[in-house]
């Protein structure tokens, strides 16, 4: 059995969704898993974890909605 640790964490920051209001809604253009895109290569950054050495990775999300409603981390 190999041996899990939990090498570190990041969040994106969160806004009040205000689609009447692009320049106050921050996130709303954006999807989930471009989000991520951005967190993952900055978290290996951080943690200093070889790539290679990842098997696996969790991925949450608290509130989808629309389309990304059903992403939920997967």
């Amino acid at each position: 059995m190999k041996e899990v640790v939990i090498a570190g964490y990041l969040r994106t920051a969160q806004t009040r969704s205000r689609p009447s209001d692009p320049a106050r809604d921050w996130f709303g253009k954006l999807r989930a898993d471009d989000l991520l895109g951005r967190l993952v290569p900055e978290l290996i950054k951080r943690t200093e974890v070889e790539p290679e050495e990842i098997d696996d990775f969790v991925v949450a999300c608290a509130t989808g909605v629309g389309e990304q409603w059903t992403y939920g981390g997967r």
